[in-house]
């Protein structure tokens, strides 16, 4: 009895140890899509395409499924796996290197220029690289011949930390001692306490550290100051009736204040401003109706009408702010009157016409005695002294003054002699109570 008892046991064991050995029941791989090639991570063997049978040892067995445009997949057998398994392959359209951070430069070893940063679509597999990125440590990575997924890499970085700011030149300085001016490169392998500050912006105070991001910027709030800026530029700014400075003007509106805004032919403009404003405040100035008159040919003295005020000489500016008659005087032309109003165009050009050779005249006014001042009518502009030649294109009224004598209004025109003698009349000797006003447009004396 004894003996059929061990004789059975020796059997048992030998089943045992020869299924051990071959493995257990073989697992079927099939794939999405067929024909996908089955090797042995271990050995690297071909085990055959999909789908295919793969015997499985008793403490499993890992193969690598892969096929021509698909992310080769990893498949982890083992004794109690299902009979048959299904592996779906992922299209490989694109391989794509990432990096965390991204935007680090991608290098072939040996060469010194970047074939491109990430992300970067890989153009083969079983290659290496190097990634470079400021503020971090270099690091190379293999990109398998048989890729599973995408390619990431984490990079390290190092303990500086390159701090900018918006806007730049920003002074960094920690517990009162100054570091310099962003951008700044920050040693921040522990914790440490900084101070940005600039001019026209509110103080930040920041930590870095360890955790820190390789490439920090600090956004800085902008004081509240405004600048104000006209159209036309360079206006005169004023507050409470003081020039403080000229467009573009800055001001720190800590609180509300009004603004005049003036330029030369333009009406001036108020500006409110306060700590709401925005930083840009535009004035834009309404140009006064200024009118730029010439003449055909240049050159000739403009006048209001009636002769008595002259405005200046062609080409010349005047505010024409109403309706206003204008003539333009030039010897050899014909007197041209004409109308201008704000609704006119802004630059005006006169022909003159030119006088008949035959009104064309010189006429030399003399008064007697001689010595007598000659004026326009009125007396407010003096045209020289008798004898005095004067060019008659047309009819001419002048006034003759001569101390002692009584004013005279006279007349000359193309028609008259090549001179003329006015006699002047001396001024009567008028007693204590008597009142003489001399009238010089009707030439006769007035009593009261």
């Amino acid at each position: 009895m004894r003996t059929k008892l061990f004789v059975k046991a020796v059997a048992v064991a030998v089943v045992s140890v020869a299924f051990i050995s071959v493995g257990c029941a073989p697992v079927t791989i099939s794939s999405t899509p067929a024909g996908a090639e089955v090797y042995d991570k271990g050995t690297g063997e071909l085990v055959g395409e999909t789908p295919t049978k793969v015997n499985i040892y008793h403490s499993g067995r890992k193969v690598l499924v892969k096929k021509p445009g698909y992310f080769a997949k990893t498949v982890d057998v083992k004794s109690n796996s299902p009979k048959s398994v299904s592996v779906d392959m992922t299209p490989m359209d694109r391989l794509i290197l990432t990096s965390q951070p991204s935007g680090a430069e991608i290098y072939v070893p040996g060469q010194d220029r970047p074939v491109g940063r990430t992300p970067f679509e890989l153009s083969q597999t079983g290659v290496s690289y190097e990634l470079r990125l400021s503020g971090y440590k270099n690091k190379m990575v293999s990109v398998p011949s048989d890729p599973e997924r995408n390619v990431r890499v984490e990079l390290q970085r190092e303990p500086t930390v390159m701090l900018s700011s918006k806007p730049g030149g920003a002074m960094v300085s920690q517990s009162g001692k100054f570091l310099g001016e962003t951008p700044l490169a920050v040693e921040a392998a522990g914790t440490v306490a900084l101070d940005i500050r600039k001019a026209g912006y509110n103080a930040k105070k920041i930590t870095l550290g360890p955790k820190s991001a390789a490439q920090t910027t600090v956004v800085l709030d902008r004081e509240p100051s405004v600048i104000i800026y006209s159209k036309p530029a360079n206006a005169v700014v004023s507050l409470n009736g003081r020039v403080v400075g000229k467009t573009p003007f800055s001001y720190l509106a800590t609180e509300q204040a009004t603004f005049e805004v003036k330029a030369d032919k333009f009406y001036p403009a108020k500006v409110t401003v306060s700590s709401k404003s925005p930083s840009r405040v535009d004035a834009v100035l309404k140009p006064m109706p200024y009118v730029t008159i010439d003449s055909a040919p240049t050159g000739a003295n403009l006048f209001r009408l009636g002769g008595v005020e002259q405005v200046g000489t062609t080409p010349v500016s005047i505010l024409i702010a109403t309706d206003t008659m204008l003539e333009l005087r030039k010897p050899g032309y014909e007197v041209k009157t004409f109308a201008l109003s704000s609704a006119s165009e802004k630059n005006v050009k006169v022909t003159l016409v030119k006088n008949a050779v035959s009104k064309v005249k010189s006429v030399t006014v003399n008064s007697k005695p001689s010595g007598a001042k000659i004026y326009r009518p009125g007396g407010a502009e003096l045209l020289g002294t008798t004898p005095l030649k004067q060019t008659v294109p047309a009819e001419k009224t002048l006034e003759l003054q001569l101390k002692g004598y009584v004013t005279k209004i006279v007349t000359v025109s193309p028609e008259s002699p090549e001179t003329v003698t006015f006699k002047l009349e001396k001024e009567e000797k008028k007693g204590p109570g008597d009142i003489v006003i001399g009238d010089p447009l009707l030439n006769t004396p007035t009593s009261f």
